[in-house]
């Protein structure tokens, strides 16, 4: 790790980067992949959709993004995160592999999202010599990268180590971090698929075990539920049941708070008077004094942000595509 850090550091700081190297490999049953390695250099957005572009209109569908690098230019990442989201690609960094700073942003980009039990995902600080406008100072940037990370879904405790963490040093994320922002973690003893191809550097093994089909959703939804009522509730007049109320108009709101791993979080689900389904959202709060949260639709994706009025109303500030 100690050798990584300064490769890091190195990689971040001199100045002395060459652009990222991108190349292109196919799976069996057709799909093309493309592996980014090296630091994010100007130019390497509008490479890494030139290549993308260049095998769709030759009738080859770019599914997954691997990842092994240290960052680069904030600029470059956010512009390589929305080639992420428009072509739905899914990224992976391996075991082994780094993906920090920039790259973070465009792993966070993924339709979904994979890492090795033993990958390296940092964030910190951005350098303000790594910026397009010499006049862009690095709590710019940081807040550039901040910004773009919430409305991918990155949980409000890796934003904070993004902020906290100064631009010569990384907070290298744990897998409970990433699995709070929706990543799977991989490793081949506990995936059979995996386990049988563990030899296997091509990240096939990975493309498998990440497209296997999630639980149907109700059931899984039911498990998740009866799972939080089971945590330590958070603010009072909550049971270990939904709290439901309903309108005039016969819409009703069920509401569970509970404590997530890492702080106040609240279920809601949209129902008719009729008990018909309209909508399901999860929240985590991003302040202890709960006074702002990002929603996610359970069935959509999309994402929301909140904020609570001086009524105790909450207020739609910002909403964004789905993250994943």
């Amino acid at each position: 790790m100690k050798k990584i850090a300064a490769i890091l550091a190195f990689s971040l700081l001199a100045g002395t980067a060459q652009a990222a190297k991108m190349e292109l490999s196919k799976t069996t049953d057709g799909q093309m992949m493309v592996y980014l390695s090296g630091d994010i250099e100007r130019g390497d957005a509008k490479k890494l959709a030139s290549t993308i572009e260049s095998e769709t209109s030759s009738g080859r569908k770019v599914t997954t993004l691997f990842l092994n690098s240290p960052g680069g230019y904030v600029s470059e990442g956010v512009m390589m995160s929305n080639i992420v989201r428009n072509y739905k690609l899914g990224t992976i960094v391996m075991d082994g592999d780094v993906c920090a700073s920039a790259c973070f942003i465009v792993f966070a980009a993924g339709e979904l999202r994979t890492a090795g039990k033993k990958a390296n995902v940092g964030v910190h600080h951005a350098y303000d010599g790594r910026t397009d406008n010499v006049t862009e100072d690095s709590a710019t940037a940081t807040d550039t990268m901040a910004q773009v990370s919430i409305r991918l879904g990155v949980s409000p405790e890796v934003i904070t180590k993004m902020r906290e963490t100064a631009p010569d040093k990384m907070a290298w994320l744990s897998v409970d971090d990433l699995r709070g922002m929706g990543v799977q973690v991989w490793s081949p003893e506990n995936n059979q698929d995996a386990k049988a191809s563990a030899k296997d550097d091509s990240g096939e093994a990975f493309i498998r075990m990440w497209q296997k089909p999630m639980p149907e959703r109700n059931k899984y939804w039911t498990n998740f539920v009866d799972m939080a009522s089971k945590s330590p509730l958070y603010a009072g007049g909550y049971s270990n049941n939904f709290y439901k109320e309903c309108d005039k108009e016969g819409r009703c709101t069920k509401i569970l708070g509970y404590k997530g791993r890492k702080g106040p979080m609240t279920i809601m689900e949209y129902t008719t008077r009729d008990n018909k389904l309209l909508a399901r959202f999860t929240c985590s709060y991003t302040t202890m004094e709960m006074e702002d949260r990002i929603c996610q639709n359970y069935d959509t994706g999309h994402l929301v942000r909140e904020v609570k009025t001086t009524k105790g109303d909450w207020k739609t500030v910002e909403t964004d595509a789905p993250p994943r």
